[in-house]
């Protein structure tokens, strides 16, 4: 019995690529065009070897090939031009997904192209002469959800992996693949700072708080200095959700003023804290106000808790109104209604470019017992995020886009080649 799989092919460009040749996959149903800002979903029956090529005009062409070797897979070889970080002729080995999707994306424009398969470390700073001179309310970036818990500690009597985990990659890797806005939630876990996925649980027969701990505070700004001294990026990390675990578990207290203090301590260590304009409303800067001139920025929002004393006070820590974040979260387990809340608040929210820096909470959300017996929130994402690139581009203009693009399971360089997409849609 034949294998399906779907390809997701991402046009971010402002070209329309056409359809060159074809050898072997006439059963594929590969469209003669993928316009500008499109997405097209390619239905795949595993089959013998074959080859697709596509032209971009003006740029060159590229060939999708089906191979087997070693197994069933999908590759993309850039045959005459070159992307940010993947060379003229580069493989872009996307593999294969029985029964799911895989995706390809290319975004930009001439000389600025940026595509899957590689890295995108700098990505910024390579794209500053087109993207350096807009604010932060007219970017969009690309964000992880609870973005530190890429494994699990210290954890509670029913918190397990299918209910807590939310990322496959620590801080580093998200930031090597292009992740630059990251939803840290801080916790006290026998006396030190971590970050932690937990939710109060209210039911019949119990009552309490359940969920662990990821990555450690020290851990993640050893990443992020380690990042910024070789990357001359912006970095923005929201701090939210801020809980005392060591204090029994039918009450986990947020953080007190003193605790807010020793965890300011402890985040000045990081490298790069961005010091802005007295006064200054943070999402009205320009990207080169943060990065020009090969600087890192690190900026560290602190959504929760009391206003940001002396001498920590607009030095690196901002309170949410110099950096006002509208962030509504679904709260659903399917990705149809989750999408439509998104895509509705989206249209809502960002009628214009200056309207409210807008989030997109792109994550589904387990529900009763699916906690202990469903999905996991691992499995659920890879669904939420093959929807996230067949969708997302159908729904942007250049007067209504999200800001940041914020989902689970940042596994590959995809999301930032996606919020390039956009930044390239507005931009033309």
């Amino acid at each position: 019995m034949a294998q399906d799989g779907f390809l997701d092919i991402v046009n971010g460009t402002p070209y329309n690529w056409t359809l060159d040749n074809i050898h072997q996959t006439n059963t594929w149903g590969f469209p003669q065009s993928v316009n500008a800002f499109t997405t097209q979903t390619i239905h795949i029956e595993r089959e013998d070897p074959g080859e697709v090529q596509y032209n971009i005009p003006g740029v060159g062409s590229f060939e999708i090939q089906a191979r087997n070797n070693n197994g069933f897979s999908i590759q993309v070889v850039l045959q005459n031009f070159a992307t940010q970080n993947s060379g003229q002729g580069s493989v872009v080995e996307l593999g294969w997904n029985h029964d799911g999707n895989i995706t390809f994306s290319i975004s930009g424009t001439q000389g600025n192209l940026i595509s899957s398969g590689a890295t995108h470390a700098n990505w910024m700073q390579q794209n500053l002469k087109t993207i350096g001179s807009r604010t932060l309310r007219h970017l969009c970036i690309p964000g992880s959800h609870d973005s530190g818990m890429s494994k699990l500690q210290h954890s509670t009597a029913f918190s397990t992996i299918h209910n807590t985990v939310t990322q496959v990659n620590s801080i580093a890797n998200q930031l090597a693949v292009g992740v630059r806005f990251f939803d840290l939630r801080p916790v006290i876990s026998s006396g030190q700072f971590y970050t932690g996925h937990y939710s109060l649980v209210d039911i019949a027969v119990y009552k309490g708080w359940q969920g662990g701990c990821g990555q450690s505070l020290d851990e993640i700004i050893q990443q992020l200095n380690q990042f910024t001294a070789n990357n001359k990026e912006l970095v923005i990390l929201d701090i939210s959700h801020s809980y005392d675990t060591d204090t029994g578990n039918n009450n986990y207290p947020p953080f007190t003023a003193q605790q807010y203090i020793q965890l300011f301590d402890k985040m000045s260590a990081i490298d790069n804290l961005y010091v802005a304009p007295s006064g200054a409303n943070l999402v009205d800067l320009t990207l080169n106000q943060f990065i020009d001139n090969n600087r890192a920025a690190v900026v560290v929002v602190m959504e929760d808790g009391p206003s940001i004393p002396e001498p920590y006070n607009s030095k690196g820590f901002y309170a949410a109104s110099q950096f006002a974040i509208n962030n509504s979260y679904s709260d659903k387990n399917d990705v149809d209604q989750m999408a439509k809340i998104q895509f509705d608040n989206m249209k809502r929210v960002r009628t214009n470019p200056d309207a409210e820096y807008y989030l997109l909470s792109w994550n589904m959300t387990q529900q009763g017992l699916q906690n202990v017996y469903g999905e996991s929130i691992l499995s659920m994402a890879t669904r939420a995020n093959y929807h996230l690139y067949t969708q997302l581009m159908a729904h942007v203009n250049k007067q209504s886009y999200p800001n940041v693009i914020m989902i689970d399971k940042v596994e590959n360089p995809d999301v930032a080649v996606l919020a390039m997409a956009i930044n390239t849609l507005i931009s033309n």
